[in-house]
Order: structure tokens, then sequence, then C-alpha cells
């Protein structure tokens, strides 16, 4: 056998683009053979049993397969590119039970010109992560270990572009906050233009009835002097026929009888008078003849109370209508039913005003366990006040209100602890479930659904 020197061997200074076609010598150590293999092998076999270490440091991390490890002031890349365009590149984490089509976990990036029907969310230079998995837990978690956030950029890297983050105490995001301004701010605006509707038909409805029992008093008057004066003309002609009859007891009896006609007259014309200021100005009595109507303008100088707690399930209280007729409560317990002009708002409005400030129109309600004699503390998750939007459906209202903002308490009350928060709710078109879809309370706000715009994200 000839004797080579290796290093009297000429340098090969470029490999074959098949390392198949490369051969170098080895010895094999435990089976003591000297031999030859390509360069192939030799790739395929170098990091099969041994860990990678590329760099300048010798710190091993624990279980690690592989580690690059440089020093840079400014960055270290790995680097992965796609020299196609219609394709991606990709970095990707499987299970013990993952392959190409599932369980795997995918970091990646898209070419130029990419364009897939089986993943048509993602586009032509889309970054993406997603897990790909068939069972429910193939769940993907975005958080921080340490009491950190969460940032969400959109136009740019600098902390100017932040259009919202998360932290363990929830949400933030000025495009949301604005939201929620705005609506409160148009909410404010429908109570108190509401507000002027409603005056204005409650001023109007008490000017019609105080003209309505102007006009009866009137008219009972007017009746009552024509029965006088009927009565009156009948006696006089009576006591004619008398005394041309019987002139000898004329005189007796036009005295008898003129007597007794002037003491009737002056009962009925009383007793006309008695009942007509009686129903203007009477404070004790109680008037049961039946519907009472003001045709003019009425004035309450003292409290008006309307004591009523029979009406029936499907009535109120106190209806105030500008219609004909109104449409029957849907619910019971009704105590004030509005029912506005045809083609016009139905408004209720509250003025108020100040030198410095301290009025202003209000709308709010009291909650208690108990009785009306015998309150109780109101208890945790009683509702405070709901105010509720309804339209009608195909046959009528619904039962309950389809728009709810429910003010509700979040603990025993007591007096010196009254936590509460504010509840939205609404129905999804097509159905007539009521979804809850924020929550407001001291320190958290909590959304429910999809929130629009979505600024980067989507919180459920």
């Amino acid at each position: 056998m000839a004797t080579v020197k290796i290093l009297d061997l000429p340098y090969i200074t470029t490999l074959q683009p098949n390392t198949a076609n490369t051969v170098i010598v080895g010895v094999d150590v435990p089976s003591d053979t000297t031999g030859q293999m390509t360069l192939t092998t030799l790739a395929r076999g170098l990091y099969s049993n041994n860990n990678l270490y590329v760099g300048n440091s010798d710190v091993v991390f624990a279980n690690s397969i592989g580690e690059f490890i440089g020093n840079s002031s400014a960055y270290l890349q790995i680097v992965l590119h796609n020299n196609t365009s219609a394709g991606s590149g990709d970095f990707v984490v499987t299970a013990d039970d993952g392959d190409d089509t599932n369980q795997y976990l995918d970091l990646g990036l898209n070419g130029s010109t990419y364009s897939d029907a089986s993943f048509s969310a993602m586009k032509a230079h889309d970054g993406y992560l997603y897990v790909q998995s068939t069972t429910p837990e193939g769940n993907l978690i975005l958080g921080t270990a340490a009491d950190a956030r969460i940032n969400f950029i959109i136009g740019g890297t600098q902390e100017s572009n932040i259009v919202t983050y998360l932290t363990k105490t929830g949400i933030y995001s000025p495009a949301i906050n604005a939201l929620v301004a705005a609506n409160v701010a148009t909410l404010r605006g429908e109570i108190t233009a509401n507000a002027a509707s409603a005056n204005s038909v409650i001023n109007t409805n008490i000017s019609a009835n105080v003209a309505t029992l102007r006009g009866e008093i009137t008219a009972n008057a007017v009746s009552a002097n024509s029965v006088i004066n009927t009565n009156i003309s009948a006696n006089v002609a009576t006591l004619r026929g008398e005394i041309t009859a019987n002139a000898d007891s004329a005189n007796s009896v036009i005295n008898t009888n003129i007597s007794a006609n002037i003491a009737t007259a002056n009962l009925f014309t009383q007793a006309a008078f008695d009942k007509a200021n009686n129903a203007i100005a009477n404070t004790n009595g109680v008037l049961t003849a039946g519907d009472f109507y003001i045709s003019g303008d009425g004035f309450v100088n003292g409290t008006l109370t309307l004591a009523n707690s029979t009406f029936a399930a499907t009535e109120a209280a106190m209806t105030i209508k500008a219609t004909a007729t109104v449409q029957t409560p849907t619910q019971a317990g009704t105590m004030l039913q509005i029912s506005g002009k045809a083609n016009t708002p139905a408004r209720i409005l509250f003025d108020s005003f100040s030198t410095d400030g301290s009025a202003y129109g209000l709308v709010a309600g009291r909650t208690a366990r108990g009785t009306v004699t015998a309150p109780t503390a109101t208890q945790n998750n009683d509702i405070l006040m709901r105010l509720a939007g309804n339209g009608w459906g195909t046959t009528g209202f619904a039962p309950l209100g389809v728009a709810r903002i429910d003010k509700v308490a979040t603990e025993n009350y007591t007096d010196a602890a009254r936590g509460s928060k504010i509840i939205f709710y609404n129905v999804q078109e097509g159905t007539n479930t009521v979804n809850r879809i924020a929550e407001f309370n001291a320190n958290t706000v909590t959304f429910t659904g999809v929130i629009s715009p979505e600024k980067g994200f989507i919180y459920t």
C-alpha cells in the first residue's frame, strides 16, 4: 500500500454542491478502522448525538440542543431568508405528536407575492404567529410572568405609536375611552332633549284640563240660573191666577208662596255656588261624581298627591297623552306613562338654574329592601336603577328593555359602604337574548365580545 502524507496533498478551496462528491479520511476509534467518508456523511452525523454551539462564549444553558452566542452593542441575528417571493420563512415548533399538518406553533413572514387560499387571512409581507391544533387545548398564550404590561403598536415603533396596552388590572385604549365618553354625552343630550318635550306635554294637558273645568263650571252656572228663572216665572203666573180668582185671600196666599219660593231659590242658588266653589278651592273635601276635566290652566300651590294602589297591570297610575289612545303597558307597576304627539319626539325636560353651579337636572332611582315604612339595607347585586330602551316587533313591544344600562350594588350596604357598578346590555341582531357587553366599577372596566374599532386587538 502506498503511503501519502496529508500535508503534501493540495488544498481543496471549494466544496461541490453535492457534498457526497467530496471525500475525506477518517478513523473510527471503537473499531480501529481507517477509511473514507463523504462530507454528507460527516454533516449528517456531526450533531446527531451532540449539541450545537456557535459563538464565542462557553455559557451552556440547561436542556439546550443548540446555542448561538455572540457579542454586539447593536443586535445579533439568526436570519432565515426565502428567495422565492411566493413563499414564506417560518420558525416552527412541534409537539411530541406534531407534524407538518397539526400540533405546531408557527412564527413566520410572507414573501412579496404570497397568496394562498388556505391561509387567506395572511397577505403578502404579513408577519404572523399562530397555533395549529386539532384539540381544544391548542391555545395561544400571550403575556408576562412579571407585573408588566403588553403593548400594542401601530404605525411605528415609538412610544407614541402605542394604541392599547393590557395590565393585570384591565385594558386601556384612548379610542375606547373617547367612544365611551361620546356615548355618555349623547345619552345626556337625549335625556335633556326629552325632558323639554315632557314639560311641554304636561303643561299642555294641564292647561286643557283647567280650561275644560272652567267651561263646565260656567255651563252649570247658566243651567242653575235658567232653572231658578223658570221656577220663579211659573210661581209668579200661579200667584197672578190665584190673586185674580180669589182676591179676598190673595194677599195671604201671595205672601206665603213668595216667602216659600224665595227660600227655595236661595237654597238652590247657594247649593250651586257651593258645588262650583268646592270643586275649585276645597282643601279637604272629596268629589266622587266622576271624571274631572279642566279646560283651562290649573295651578297647585302645595303638594299634589295621586293615591292609587289598585290600578291594573295593563294600565298606568298616571297617564299623560297627546294622542287619542295609548299602548297597553307590558309590565305591572307602571306609575307614569307618557304618549307623545305623532311624528314628534316625546321629551321630558328638567330645567335648573343657580348662581354657583349647584343646580342641575337629575333622574335618580332609590332602591331598598323591606317595606316603605320599614326599609332595610340594599344587598349585593340589587339593581339600584335601570335605564332601558324598547322597540316594537311584529305584534308588540318586548316584555323588557332590549338595550339597558343598570346601576347595580356591589356589596351589602351600610351607611359607610355603598359600592356600585354600571352594566351595559344589548341584544344581538336576529335574537331576543339580552347580552352583557360592558361593566364599569370603581377600578376595572370589562368588555364582552369584539371591541370596535379593534386598534390592533380583539379582547373577550
